[in-house]
């Protein structure tokens, strides 16, 4: 796999790690009871080498479902051993996605392939109890010959309203 291949992981990757809540086919039901994840959370994303990115998730959560927008900043980095290693580029993702079994855990698999290379991402979060703080890792499974997968982890806390 080589550097640029790599980059283009880290683009996509983006995306998919920092909000945390899998796949799903419909947008919220604005009908449903509104969740837990309703609102603004705003963050730190942390990487490789001590590195850290600001990440703000947006968020609409009726029922079930949760949608919105994942803003993550500069500063992220994330090595991929023997595929490359780079900053993940800052920039705002739309995403959407349900919760696990509870309103406070999350639990995601995602996937994607890149030039027919299947890399798979696994996102636990929890949030807590008074839904004021979301915390959530994700493990990016590169394939074997890179050497290591990449972990990150985000540490986020919901704006109050004015």
């Amino acid at each position: 796999m080589n550097k640029k291949l790599f980059i283009s992981i880290l683009t996509i990757l983006a995306g998919f790690v920092l909000l945390a809540v899998g796949s799903a086919n419909a947008a919220p039901n604005e009908s449903a009871v509104i969740g837990p994840y309703e609102g603004q959370f705003v963050g730190t994303v942390y990487g490789d080498g001590n590195s850290s990115a600001p990440l703000t998730l947006d968020l609409t959560h009726r029922g079930d479902d949760i949608e919105g927008t994942v803003t993550i900043g500069n500063g992220l980095y994330a090595n991929g051993r023997y595929c490359g290693k780079g900053y993940i580029p800052a920039g705002t993702q739309y995403a959407v996605g349900q919760t696990g079994k509870t309103d406070h855990h999350l639990v995601a698999d995602a996937g994607f392939t890149v030039t027919g290379i299947k890399i798979d991402i696994d996102v636990n979060g929890n949030l807590s109890a008074n839904g004021e703080h979301l915390t959530a890792t994700a493990k990016v499974d590169l394939p074997f010959l890179c050497g290591r997968d990449i972990n990150m982890q985000a540490d986020l806390t919901k704006v109050a309203e004015a």
